[in-house]
């Protein structure tokens, strides 16, 4: 008998125990408008003019080319980017003449108030059908280096949008973008270039003799230095590799 008037009193307690808790519980959710046992879910809004794509932060872009010719257009656009990567340096994959299609990697470098280097990378996937150019710029990073040199790269996607500073970087690299896509509609029809034809060498990443300015940068990027006597023209490329021009031909490479 004591037993059983013992476990009646057991479960009294507990009753009254998770009813206090329940109490509690409700006077806390009534105080601070929530319950705080509850997740919640933050939802960020991108900065435009970025877009989500299946997890990754990219910009999409059409720009519509003034130029005489298709082929013109497609020349001018890979020269540019082309430009945009550091002299002595090629930053074209992918390049298909025949489909006017070509993906770029590119880093530009800024510095911060506190003097700590930083770069902001992409990749450009580009396709020009007529007078529209499609830019698809994708594997956005923020790139940061210290004093000691250790590198450190971060997605876009990565970064804690829920802080101030991602938010201004964010901003900062859509001003940098939106300058680029500015000059690159201003070179295609302003910066002269040559005709190409050498698209075979191109793709291979070589210079032959009979090549003129235009298709070296082509296949091998802008060189490092220049230097004019007369007639001949002397690029300084990557590994110490001499291009010389006469007439604005290459006659000779000296390795």
């Amino acid at each position: 008998m004591k037993q059983k008037i013992y476990l009646f009193a057991l479960i009294l307690c507990t009753i009254a125990g998770a009813a206090q808790a329940q109490g509690i519980k409700g006077k806390f959710k009534k105080i601070f408008g929530k319950d705080k046992t509850e997740e919640t879910t933050v939802t960020i809004q991108l900065p435009a003019p970025y877009l989500s794509n299946d997890g990754e932060i990219i910009l999409l872009d059409t720009l519509t080319l003034d130029y005489e010719s298709e082929e013109e257009a497609f020349t001018h656009t890979l020269a540019y980017v082309l430009g945009l990567s550091e002299k002595g340096t090629y930053n074209i994959q992918q390049l298909d003449p025949a489909t006017h299609t070509f993906q770029a990697n590119v880093l530009t470098e800024l510095t911060n108030a506190n003097d700590k280097s930083y770069y902001y990378g992409r990749t450009l996937t580009c396709a020009l059908n007529g007078k529209k150019l499609t830019i698809h710029t994708h594997n956005l990073s923020l790139i940061t280096s210290n004093l000691f040199g250790d590198v450190k790269s971060t997605a876009f996607a990565d970064l804690n949008l829920e802080k101030e500073k991602s938010i201004q970087q964010l901003q900062e690299f859509a001003r940098i973008h939106q300058a680029v896509l500015a000059g690159w509609q201003q070179f295609v029809p302003e910066t002269p270039l040559q005709p190409v034809t050498h698209w075979d060498t191109i793709l291979e990443h070589e210079v032959a003799e009979g090549m003129n300015e235009t298709e070296c940068i082509l296949s091998i990027g802008y060189p490092k230095y220049v230097r004019q006597s007369g007639n001949r023209t002397r690029w300084m490329i990557a590994n110490n590799v001499a291009i010389i021009f006469e007439q604005g031909k290459v006659v000779n490479v000296v390795r």
